[in-house]
């Protein structure tokens, strides 16, 4: 997923609840089972801001500690492999 999407993402979770609470207020009187609309809005901010961790708990797993790890390992074992091959 590109940056930009991920910040919108995050504005979003950021905006819902405040969204909520301004449908709340405005029109709590009127329906008396309001409140699960508020709690659906909160679940689905809540449910994208997981989202949006494993998304960069993944982006940065690929990132910072697959690359250097595999980049280790072909390092350590390239000359193995190359002498196995007659490349060497």
């Amino acid at each position: 997923m590109s940056e930009q999407l991920l910040i919108n993402i995050s504005l979003v979770i950021l905006l819902l609840p405040l969204f909520s609470f301004f449908i709340t207020i405005l029109f709590g009187k009127r329906f008396p089972k309001l409140y699960l609309f508020e709690t659906t809005v909160i679940s689905v901010a809540f449910a994208l801001s997981v989202f949006i961790g494993f998304i960069s708990l993944h982006h940065f797993l690929i990132q910072n500690l697959y690359s250097p790890l595999l980049g280790l390992i072909l390092e350590k074992y390239r000359f193995w492999v190359d002498s196995k091959l007659n490349l060497v």
